[in-house]
């Protein structure tokens, strides 16, 4: 496995002894001076890898902010019980069900990650240019890779909370006030992301690079956030609800302006061929494919230096038997994909013959979600799951199971080799297929781009479990025989009627996103950068299809709803849809940071809204 090795050397020379609960608020006690400056671009390389290191922290990508956006994109929730959750697991199941608020700890434990991960960032970045013995290209080259680090940061930022406090340089020993600092703009943040990205592609290292690690970035990964970037550029007038006045991307966003940007610097990175799709969209997920050509930045992580707490969240309860290890945790079932998810992605793309049985459906189905029936490695016996659970009030065997994040062979507690692959290349595909159809196609390539990621699925391997019934019944991981040739999903073809106007196909590739990378970090955003209409459509949508499934919503089981129902059952009220298209600044950054006030909170969260 090609894995960044957490150095415990380095993350003590770089992060000192910087307060997890602290360190934006407190006097910074890590200080840059002469012996601390690298003296060798060797050394500064180690504290390159502490960055990586700290963005896979547990308070980071490694557990809390993943979870987090996995749970609260509409088509994520959590099972974990009303009746016997507690302490974290609270906060997780209010996150999970739409009741969170800025007292939540899971949620202050993301926004802290994250600016952790900046602050180790920017002590990096002082400590690389500060050396007087590393020379100015190599300076420019590390100092490039943390920065493509720090505008995935940040970009994360300005789309979960909005206006939030912009941190640039390292504030240095002593200077009490650069820690405390009030929220920039949004078009400063999306300034500083752009910036930092394209720093990062006129620097960093190209892909075949000797001295670059398979498992690390090159430079067009830069070019391909830049794309995203300009993407969300050309619907993000949400964020600035609060005061349309200070909206500088009207024009923009009237005359296509961000869109063609996108678009063109997607199809530049499509043609430069640096990525390809996988061939087999299973072995993605089960470690044993890692940091390929369709991996645009990849989160590595490392059991023997702590893994991934993500992944375990995600995993099915009482023990499977394709987990090599048993489960000591409660922790496993917090993590849970929707019936509806999962339930639409089947309707759309199983064939079925006269007599109602399955003549094909699609391998992406069966290696993201586990439905049915799966052997218990503690008993041996069958469990059944959704949908077989018939009435049982155990909410993680009411929802389908994941096990798109499972790694059969490493569990060691509460963690997994199990990697994040924060973006990849059937994302910039999608991406085009939508710049392509904002613009009226001018290339005539939108349907080329989707059929490319459609023809990868067919030809993956389809996932079965050994024995029993259900969807996937339960044993041990199989493959079905790969001569066998898989009909689903079909192509799409440019006379379908579905994609006759503009509007139907961006509504056909929303729903296609969803097949393809399903509780996956890009849903959260998809939901919600085409503002308060497009979350409300996607809401009652939801909301719309509960009565279709097993174990629907019903009026008198409040412990059903609880789970079943978005909170904003009312997205007729635009005032609930608009609050939960940010998150809260958590209130001890508000009451810590001096430069913040209460009146600085998002949308929404410093009081009730009526009709939520």
């Amino acid at each position: 496995m090609n894995k960044i090795i957490k150095i415990t050397a380095c993350l003590a020379v770089v992060l000192g002894a910087i307060s997890c609960d602290k360190f934006l608020t407190e006097d910074p006690k890590s200080q840059i001076e002469e012996k601390e400056v690298w003296s060798d671009a060797e050394n500064a390389a180690g504290g390159v890898t502490a960055c990586y290191s700290r963005m896979a922290d547990g308070v980071h990508y490694g557990t809390s902010f993943t979870r987090n956006m996995m749970m609260s994109s509409i088509f994520g929730t959590t099972g974990s019980n009303v009746s016997t959750a507690g302490g974290t697991g609270i906060e997780v199941l209010r996150i999970g069900t739409w009741r969170y608020d800025v007292n939540n700890k899971a949620l202050d434990d993301a926004w802290r990650g994250v600016y952790q991960s900046i602050y180790t960032i920017n002590e990096t970045i002082t400590r690389i240019n500060a050396s007087p013995t590393i020379s100015q290209e190599d300076k420019d080259r590390l100092s490039a890779e943390v920065r493509f680090l720090r505008g995935i940061c940040f970009f994360d930022v300005v789309r979960v909370y909005g206006r939030a406090p912009l941190y640039l340089e390292h504030p240095g020993h002593g200077n009490y006030q650069a820690t405390n600092r009030p929220r920039s703009s949004v078009n400063d943040i999306f300034d500083a992301v752009i910036a930092d990205f394209e720093f990062a592609f006129q620097y960093m290292m190209d892909k075949n690079d000797p001295r670059r690690h398979k498992s690390r970035p090159h430079k067009w990964a830069a070019k391909v956030m830049l794309a995203e970037v300009y993407a969300h550029l050309a619907t993000n007038d949400y964020l600035f609800l609060d005061d349309p006045s200070k909206d500088p991307y009207v024009a923009g966003r009237a005359n296509n302006e961000y869109w063609q940007k996108a678009y063109d610097y997607a199809m530049e990175v499509y043609h430069a061929k640096v990525y390809s799709l996988h061939p087999d969209y299973d072995r993605l997920w089960r470690c044993q494919d890692e940091n390929t050509d369709e991996a645009v930045f990849e989160i590595n992580n490392m059991i023997q230096v702590g893994g991934t707490g993500f992944a375990p969240e995600t995993h099915p309860q009482f023990h499977p038997v394709f987990l090599t290890k048993q489960i000591s945790t409660s922790n496993h079932p917090r993590i849970r994909p929707t019936k509806v998810i999962y339930e639409w992605h089947k309707t759309r793309y199983s064939l079925m013959d006269e007599d109602g049985n399955t003549v094909s459906i699609d391998p992406r189905l069966n290696s993201t979600y586990i439905t049915g029936r799966y052997k218990r490695n503690d008993t041996q016996g069958n469990q059944n799951i959704y949908p077989l659970t018939g009435g049982t009030h155990i909410a993680e065997l009411r929802f389908p199971g994941l096990i798109k994040y499972l790694d059969p062979n490493h569990r060691n507690g509460n963690n997994t080799d199990t990697n994040l692959i924060y973006y990849r290349y059937a994302a910039l595909l999608m991406l085009i297929a939508e710049c392509a159809n904002e613009l009226g196609d001018p290339d005539g390539i939108k349907f080329k781009v989707v059929n490319e990621v459609l023809a990868r699925a067919r030809s993956s391997t389809l996932l079965q479990l050994s024995t029993g019934e259900g969807n996937n019944p339960g044993g041990s991981l199989l493959v079905t025989d790969p001569n066998v040739e898989q009909l689903e999903p079909a192509d799409w073809a440019s006379d379908d009627p579905r994609f006759n106007t503009m509007e139907g196909f961006r509504e056909e590739l929303f729903r296609e996103r969803l097949c393809e990378m399903p509780m996956e970090l890009y849903t959260w955003h998809d939901v919600r950068r085409r503002g308060i209409e497009w979350f409300t459509k996607w809401a009652l949508a939801y909301n719309g299809s509960l009565s279709n499934y097993v174990l629907r919503v019903e009026e008198n089981d409040a412990y059903i709803r609880y789970h079943d129902l978005l909170v904003c059952t009312a997205p007729t009220h635009p005032d609930v849809v608009r609050k939960f298209l940010l998150m809260p600044i958590p209130i001890k950054e508000l009451t810590l940071n001096h430069a913040l006030t209460l009146d600085d909170q998002n949308f929404g969260y410093s009081k009730l809204i009526e009709g939520e």
